[in-house]
């Protein structure tokens, strides 16, 4: 099985000074990201490849239903992934 990295840019979440991260809310929703990252890489590493890609959606859609939030971009409930990162492409995100 070969090694996993996540992009620098979800590692990284944690430690970005930005906006988003201002409140304590957002901080606890960096710490989950980061603990949903950790469990995925444990399934990585336990042979559960499916467990791990759904860790990875999970995490994912989090991160980007928060930056649509901090745009004031609004979604639904059950929003898709393309949806959330065409309504960011529209606006610049």
């Amino acid at each position: 099985m070969t090694a996993f990295s996540f992009p620098p840019s979800i590692s990284s979440l944690r430690k970005t000074r930005f906006s988003a991260f201002s409140s304590v809310e957002a901080l606890v929703s960096a710490d989950l990201l980061t603990t949903i990252k950790q469990q995925a890489e444990g399934f990585l590493k336990s042979g559960y490849k499916d467990a791990a890609a759904v860790a990875c959606r999970i995490m994912l859609e989090s991160a980007l239903k928060k930056i649509c939030d901090v745009k004031s971009i609004k979604y639904s409930n059950k929003v898709k992934l393309n949806t959330l990162n065409d309504k960011l492409k529209k606006q610049g995100g």
